[in-house]
């Protein structure tokens, strides 16, 4: 799997929600009492269509939610009251999962990606995306700014 570039990250969600958002490549720093959304991921060879791998994005929840909240004209306290209850509201629960949708065109470049489930518990992450969740040989690590929202860690795992 080829690792995705901070600049076609940052173009890609910055061409879809309109505001500057920019990836910036990442140490391995422990994560730190965040909550998580993750994104599960089937990448679909091009030279053979019935051989797949998995891969798993895994973001700060306040992150997902700024950048989904940037793209359906939130302001940013508002993003923030809504992350702060207990289950995510069927607007923003709505707009990650089209942030994560979208992230497939750029998260695994050159290959054909598709999103196959959102999950907000590791625990929940399934099959092959657990295993490559649990022992990844490829990781991708950003720091994110979204222009006038929060901002946070955007994981790639492969």
């Amino acid at each position: 799997m080829q690792i995705p570039e901070a600049h076609n990250l940052s173009k890609h969600f910055t061409h879809l929600v309109g505001r500057d958002v920019k990836f910036q490549k990442a140490g391995l720093a422990p994560d730190k009492g965040a909550s998580w959304i993750y994104g599960s991921y089937e990448i679909v060879s091009v030279d053979d269509p019935t051989a797949t791998k998995s891969v798993v994005v895994k973001a700060d929840r306040d992150l997902l939610g700024s950048i989904a909240g940037a793209l359906v004209g939130l302001p940013s306290d508002e993003v923030v009251r809504r992350l702060r209850s207990a289950a995510l509201d069927e607007l923003l629960q709505d707009a990650i999962y089209e942030i994560l949708n979208v992230a497939a065109g750029v998260i695994a470049p050159g290959h054909r990606t598709i999103l196959t489930a959102m999950s907000v518990e590791a625990r929940d992450v399934q099959g092959e995306a657990a295993k490559v969740l649990a022992t990844p040989s490829v990781k991708a690590i950003f720091d994110v700014v979204v222009q006038g929202y929060s901002g946070g860690r955007f994981r790639v795992f492969g």
